[in-house]
């Protein structure tokens, strides 16, 4: 698995947290990817 397949995988897996959580209609669950789609095109680090 590549560095951004990992990435990806964990932004996917808390953006589903946060929709089990928030639920449909809460932004929260769009955070993690939209912060995966960022630092992948500014070729950052991921800050945990």
């Amino acid at each position: 698995m590549t560095y951004n397949e990992k990435y990806f995988l964990e932004a996917i897996r808390d953006s589903f947290k946060a929709y089990k959580k928030k639920g449909a209609r809460s932004t929260a669950k769009l955070k993690p990817i939209h912060k995966f789609v960022a630092e992948s095109t500014s070729m950052r680090k991921p800050v945990k």
